[in-house]
């Protein structure tokens, strides 16, 4: 039997399994794999015997593109890229510019060089990201302490509060003329809002249509003017970011907040006597698109309070809840698609010097972290600090032994004693890949309830503890 006293003391937990833990070392490890990609333009020269023999000194070649590829100007765009034209200025001219639109995963003026995505996205021009999102009729969100991101135990909102909710923060780098934040329309639901920026002033403007509304009420209800919510907060040119939410209560109390100051609109909606239970209990399945939109020009016809898409940074994004990875690869990331996305946190690592062989690790857009080797600490891992009971941080810290595979016949146990300081969290993880496929076995928290997920090759089971602990725990 192996006990593992590493992690603090609190909490006993013991787990049966058939194999053993054996340490090898405590470190700190960051590694960052880029992965690179070409792609290759071939032109070909092909004659054309049907030509007349009088023109055979003129014979032009004839240019055929790669597969998934578009001619824009004179570049051509690969990897599915789209052909983008924008307005630019030389010597007091105006003129149109073509360039080519990449979509997630590649970058390059052809769009000829694959990359890992980002995870703190730069929206630049024409460019959006789409995520699923999805209409919670009269189900209930958690509720989450929106400042913070973490979970309130013993605080709940009242059941059914919530339609939606979506929060993110942004930091512009351009505030002139009208531009599109947030786009959502689905004929499905009903429901139909758009987020904008006007002249340093975000708007939020929706609509709802009720479909379950007698004949006799539609026309007193519906309507196809969008209501209006202005928000009284000015944007600044000063480089800050901007936390924003929008959503809309089952009340249908809609609501606008910047940097924490909520602004809301009760309007005239039908009881929900007129009509049954008020909105619908069906589970819709729709997009919702940030920066931008894929048919933007038809879009910017129809209204014509939009002008042009978002530019800028835009992270923390947070749909009913729910964190959203803005890439989109194999097993991470929640885009369903995007074109013209750029890194916000490029360079940011760059003059960034760890000593005592620490790694610099982007926390967010504009911030980094040391990560420092065990046995040092301090912004830049400058200190010496022995290390006699570990205390992790919650975001890239951990400590690595060897395997559970080979290394006992029999049953082992495994003791874990540990104190959380919150209430979701990855305690230890066994796996051969990391790609969310073959065995494996964790032990988590979440929820403020401890979990034991594993797979031995019969499919994922779990096991779940069924008492909920309050932060913050006493030492047992």
């Amino acid at each position: 039997m192996f006990k593992n006293r590493l992690l603090q003391t609190g909490w006993i937990f013991l787990l049966f399994i058939t194999s053993g833990l054996i340490p090898v070392n405590f470190a700190m490890k960051h590694s960052q794999s880029q992965q690179t990609g070409w792609s290759m333009i071939m032109e070909v020269a092909v004659e054309d015997p049907n030509k007349n023999d009088i023109n055979k000194d003129k014979k032009e070649p004839t240019r055929q593109l790669l597969p998934n590829s578009v001619r824009c100007g004179e570049l051509v765009c690969l990897n599915g890229a789209r052909c983008h034209n924008i307005s630019a200025q030389k010597n007091y001219t105006e003129y149109e510019q073509y360039i080519c639109l990449c979509q997630i995963g590649f970058s390059g003026t052809h769009c000829e060089l694959a990359n890992e995505g980002y995870r703190y996205p730069r929206i630049t021009e024409g460019g959006y990201l789409k995520f699923p999102f999805s209409n919670t009729g009269n189900r209930s969100l958690k509720w989450l302490n929106e400042k913070h991101y973490e979970y309130k135990p013993g605080t709940t909102m009242q059941q059914n509060s919530i339609r939606f909710q979506i929060s993110f923060e942004l930091r512009p780098t351009a505030m002139d003329g009208r531009r599109l934040i947030v786009y959502h329309s689905s004929e499905q639901s009903g429901l139909h809002f758009v987020l904008t920026m006007e002249d340093r002033s975000i708007i939020f403007r929706f609509r709802e249509n009720f479909k379950q509304l007698p004949s006799d009420l539609i026309s007193h209800y519906q309507s196809d003017t969008l209501e209006e919510i202005r928000h009284p907060h000015v944007l600044r040119p000063d480089g800050d970011w901007f936390h924003v939410k929008i959503g809309c209560n089952v009340d249908r109390k809609w609501y606008i907040a910047v940097n924490g100051n909520t602004v809301e609109a009760d309007l005239q909606h039908p009881r929900s006597a007129e009509f049954g239970n008020g909105s619908s209990a069906n589970f819709f399945e729709d997009y919702v698109y940030f920066g931008g939109h894929s048919s933007f020009r038809s879009l910017r016809e129809e209204d014509r309070r939009v002008q042009n898409n978002y530019l800028g940074c835009i992270q923390r994004i947070r749909i009913n809840g729910r964190h959203i990875d803005p890439r989109r690869k194999p097993f991470v990331g929640d885009a369903v698609e995007g074109f013209g996305i750029a890194d916000c946190s490029s360079g940011l690592c760059d003059t960034v010097q760890c000593e005592n062989n620490g790694v610099c690790a982007i926390t967010s857009a504009s911030t980094f972290e040391c990560q420092c080797p065990l046995g040092t600490s301090g912004t830049y891992c400058q200190q010496n600090q022995p290390i006699h009971l570990p205390q992790y941080n919650g975001f890239r810290s951990y400590t690595e032994y060897k395997g559970l595979q080979h290394t006992s016949r029999s049953e082992t146990t495994v003791e874990l004693t540990f104190k959380p300081a919150s209430p979701d969290g990855l305690i230890l993880y066994q796996g051969f890949r990391d790609d969310r496929r073959g065995d494996f076995l964790a032990i988590l928290i979440r929820a403020a309830q401890v979990e034991v997920l594993f797979d031995l090759g019969s499919g994922t089971a779990y096991l779940k503890w069924v008492q909920i602990f309050t932060l913050p725990v006493t030492v047992m």
